[in-house]
């Protein structure tokens, strides 16, 4: 089967069952997670990157069209106001909507609406952007970001479809030497309590199936669903 090398894909993926949030947990970390990204969004409009840099957790990961970016401290982050001012004419940007995916105790995956705007507040550019914010020593700040800048190829979709089937199907072959050929590196994940892992090379990635029988009683996972947020020529 061929796979698109170029395409880098996000798969909320559930190994195995946990005790449910209760629903107060649950509304305590949306509404956390909505005040990191409103927080983060004022620091920006502000063009205040110590600010942003408070916002954030890390190691703190970017991936949009031009690849992966990592930044394991503040100080590696930074954005160039400046540069957008001049060659966009940017101004400030607006918060339109925030769509919660996945919520637990640590961690909440959402779908942040945005859009570009002048200094009259014409939009010129209108996206939406996947966050992933997670709680770290009681602070909770954005820790993945993820968007494109592209335009949507219907191939591109259907080339990152076919690379999730394989990777399930190795996933529930337990065959770690089958992910690491349908994975790009560096390859970086977050787990349900918020931690980042990030796997370099191919001999990083590893999966213990065996304590997951052993400890979760885990079987197989299923693909039930995709859900397309962004996508370009190598990002979906």
């Amino acid at each position: 089967m061929k796979l698109l090398r170029d395409v880098i894909f996000l798969a909320s993926l559930t190994l195995c069952v946990s005790p449910a949030v209760g629903e107060m947990l649950e509304d305590e970390a949306t509404y956390a997670a909505t005040k990191a990204v409103e927080r983060f969004f004022e620091a920006w409009n502000a063009s205040d990157n110590e600010a942003l840099r408070r916002e954030l957790n890390y190691p703190f990961i970017s991936l949009f069209d031009g690849g992966l970016q990592l930044a394991a401290e503040a100080a590696e982050f930074s954005t160039d106001f400046d540069r957008m001012r001049e060659s966009e004419e940017w101004h400030h940007s607006s918060l339109d909507s925030i769509e919660m995916l996945s919520v637990s105790a640590k961690k909440v995956n959402c779908t942040v609406g945005y859009s570009r705007r002048h200094a009259d507040g014409a939009a010129y550019r209108s996206g939406r952007v996947r966050y992933i914010v997670t709680q770290r020593d009681g602070h909770w700040g954005i820790q993945f970001r993820s968007g494109s800048s592209g335009d949507a190829l219907v191939e591109a979709e259907s080339e990152a479809g076919r690379v999730l089937d394989t990777f399930f199907e190795a996933w529930n072959a337990a065959d770690n030497a089958a992910i690491r050929e349908v994975v790009n590196f560096p390859h970086a994940f977050i787990t349900t309590e918020g931690r980042v892992a990030v796997a370099q090379v191919k001999e990083d990635l590893r999966t213990d199936f065996e304590r997951m029988r052993r400890e979760a009683g885990w079987h197989d996972s299923t693909l039930d669903s995709i859900e397309v947020i962004q996508k370009s020529a190598r990002l979906v």
